[in-house]
């Protein structure tokens, strides 16, 4: 991709984005007169999120998802929003000029008034959110020196997102593995991915996507506390919960989608906090909470317990003669931003959750055959030895050296906030049971937790969890027992204790203090150009606001002309050079070969051990087709090819050009690639099969694994397959 095709991207970019954000602010004006600061800001994401994503949905669905279609179909919503926005000064009910606002009943007023901190904690919550963002930012340099290569991302994240933009379309199912699992997962943030993809041409942007969510994040925890003048607090507690090593090697620079829902269902939960008691404006915020609430359910299964719950709390609060208003606001609001992937799946597949057995009476809906077994955490509360060497374990590495203090924290805000001395508001004691029933919903829940029956994945599964950990967290400072006195200001000292101590933790910064750690440390050199692209970025906001402050209209604008000037012509530099290394050399994460970035515009099969790592096949102009060649079952199942026959009919159907696949070699074998009752050995030993790489895995303990790429001369001869092998592939 050529510097003028990124530039172009960039200016298509601002066309896009530029409507829709005048419209969100327009329609903020209109539909919560009055709100300013971090609340205005929240509001007018969650309306440019929500017009945005649902019209790719439907773009989508047309089968118009194409550069062609996004960018006048998006601008041209946006300009359409902005111009009707403009068109009627005054809702009804609304206040006939911001200037009347000191007038105005407290009802229909902006936000609740919010008592002032002490500066010294504004500064203080401040200071600790961007430790967070310090935390974040080594691991997005790291994406930009060698691609992205964090595991679900490259498994279905992204494949998800380049397939949608490849196709044009959302409605096909692809699937990544020999399972119908992923297939299934709802995909708003993949929408994001995509757009990105769609507007400069390749996966660029997608490193600087969940630095947004985080944004949006912070920015939803500062609001829940506004309105008590707690909301340094509120952010600070957050901000231990998104500083752990299980999401610091997660979610920054690359596609993982847990911090997008945490940051929609806080963005909800502000929301909702922040309504009035009474009028047009209370009704008008309840939507906006469901639209953020609907679209943290399009983007994860996780959270369906947490807003399933958030909407029954929104239907108890609201009092007789209300319940049943707010109850179709919120659900009419969760619908369109929240079921469009659902939909999609009852339309394929005749199940809107495929992967799980529902049924309505006697009916039963369909669903394949999963082969993979699920378990609880439940059934391993009182296993002593799972404690021991799993779930504690997993939950130090995941949450960090002080975990027992951030999970402490959480539990005091559950029990505290809901049950606990004084009378918090009917809507945080409601918040306080969505989260400690959400804790209860990730115990209870199935998921693929085991191996040979031990809870190995717990380590990772654990961030499931996070939905109820940020609840307890964020609903703390609110509770009555807390906001007397200087409790609030010591709370904000142990939150930012709690980040300090996290910060030990080699997975987040390479410092050789403790031995355990949920993953590698970023290099050195991320951490400088992390710590100095966030130095830089201070000082630009601080000199700006400075300028503004004294006025000098100009000079602000002749200031960030320069600075965009700038981050333009840096921003060129980053692209030439992100593609020039974008996986160039071999990676000790996931398996790919450098010589997959020659392959273009490709149709490439891959099957077998480690094979779902496929992203990097898609090349940098993410012009190959990569498919996950199994065979499909009844209930649009999908599962191994265990025949060589089978394969090598299925590969010739796909007219691929290349074969990327791997497989298990005996611990006392010859390392070759010959295995009768394998992807490798059915592939190698035809003749139009020509070996363009090959590498090894060995994992401790064995056994050991090889992954081959070959290019196919011709198509593959079934007949000369032997005997059918009595084993499933390796």
């Amino acid at each position: 991709m050529t510097p003028a095709r990124y530039l172009v991207g960039l200016v298509l970019g601002v066309v896009v984005l530029g409507p829709l954000v005048a419209a969100a602010r327009g329609w903020r004006a209109r539909l919560v007169p009055g709100w300013g600061g971090a609340p205005a800001r929240l509001v007018e994401a969650v309306l440019a999120l929500s017009a945005g994503l649902v019209a790719m949905e439907l773009l989508g669905a047309a089968h118009l998802l194409r550069l062609w279609a996004v960018v006048p179909g998006l601008a041209g919503l946006g300009a359409v929003g902005w111009w009707s926005a403009g068109r009627r000064r005054r809702l009804p009910g609304a206040p006939a000029a911001p200037e009347l606002s000191a007038a105005m009943p407290a009802a229909d007023a902006a936000s609740p008034a919010a008592p002032a901190a002490p500066r010294w904690a504004g500064a203080t919550g401040v200071v600790v959110a961007l430790v967070a963002v310090a935390d974040w930012l080594p691991r997005t340099v790291g994406s930009y020196r060698h691609g992205i290569t964090s595991i679900d991302s490259v498994w279905y994240h992204l494949p998800f997102a380049a397939r949608f933009v490849q196709q044009g379309t959302v409605l096909p199912l692809h699937y990544v593995d020999s399972e119908p699992v992923t297939v299934f997962f709802p995909a708003t943030s993949e929408l994001v991915h995509a757009l990105g993809m769609l507007l400069v041409g390749s996966d660029l942007l997608s490193p600087l996507v969940n630095l947004g969510w985080l944004a949006l994040a912070l920015v939803a925890a500062w609001c829940v506390g506004r309105p008590a003048g707690v909301a340094p607090v509120t952010t600070a507690a957050v901000t231990a919960l998104l500083v752990t090593p299980g999401l610091v090697d997660t979610q920054p620079g690359g596609a993982y989608d847990d911090v997008t829902g945490l940051a929609l269902l806080l963005a909800a939960v502000a929301l909702l906090v922040l309504r009035p008691a009474t009028g047009p404006v209370r009704h008008r915020a309840l939507v906006l909470a469901g639209l953020s609430a609907g679209l943290a359910v399009g983007t994860k299964y996780t959270f369906l317990p947490a807003v399933g719950l958030l909407t029954v709390a929104v239907v108890v609060a609201a009092g007789p003669g209300r319940r049943v208003g707010d109850a179709l606001r919120w659900l009419v609001a969760l619908t369109v931003t929240g079921s469009f992937w659902y939909l999609r799946n009852l339309a394929v597949a005749g199940n809107p959750l495929p992967s799980l057995r529902l049924r309505l009476g006697p009916l039963h809906l369909p669903s394949p055959k999963v082969v993979t077994p699920t378990s609880d955490v439940a059934r391993f509360l009182f296993d002593a030895a799972a404690w021991r060497q799993f779930l504690l374990p997993g939950l130090r590495l995941s949450f960090g050296p002080v975990w027992w203090a951030l999970l402490g924290l959480s539990a005091a805000g559950l029990v505290l906030a809901g049950v606990g001395p004084g009378r918090p508001a009917p809507l945080v004691r409601l918040v306080a049971a969505v989260g400690a029933a959400s804790a209860v919903a990730f115990v209870l829940t199935p998921q693929y937790l085991t191996i040979l029956g031990a809870p190995v994945y717990f380590v990772d599964n654990v961030r499931y969890a996070d939905p109820a950990i940020v609840l307890g967290l964020v609903v703390l400072p609110l509770a009555p027992a807390v906001r007397r006195g200087r409790r609030p200001w010591w709370l904000l000292g142990a939150a930012a204790a709690v980040v300090g101590a996290t910060q030990l933790d080699a997975t987040l910064w390479p410092l050789p203090v403790l031995h355990d750690h949920f993953g590698p440390s970023p290099a050195v050199v991320d951490c400088a150009v992390g710590v100095a692209a966030l130095a830089v970025g201070i000082g630009g906001w601080l000199t700006w606001r400075r300028l503004g402050r004294r006025r000098r209209r100009p000079a602000a604008a002749a200031t960030l002309a320069v600075v965009a000037a700038a981050g333009v012509a840096a921003s060129v530099g980053v692209q030439q050079y992100y593609l020039q290394h974008r996986y160039a050399a071999p990676s000790s994460s996931i398996p790919y070969f450098p010589q997959d970035r020659a392959i273009h515009h490709a149709r490439i099969a891959v099957a077998g051990t480690f094979m779902q790592l496929q992203y990097p096949l898609y090349g940098t102009g993410l012009s190959n087709v990569v498919q996950y060649v199994a065979q499909p079952e009844p209930h649009h199942g999908y599962e191994p090819i265990t025949s060589c026959r089978r394969w090598r009919q299925a590969v010739d159907a796909g007219r691929y050009r290349y074969v990327q696949v791997s497989g298990k070699l005996p611990v006392s074998g010859p390392k070759t690639l010959a295995r009768a009752s394998s992807f490798l050995g059915w592939t190698a030993s035809d003749p139009a099969a020509q070996l363009v790489a090959q590498a090894g895995v060995r994992l401790s303990p064995p056994p050991a694994f090889v992954y081959a790429l070959f290019r196919l001369r011709r198509p593959l001869n079934p007949a000369a397959c032997g005997p059918p092998a009595a084993s499933r592939p390796g």
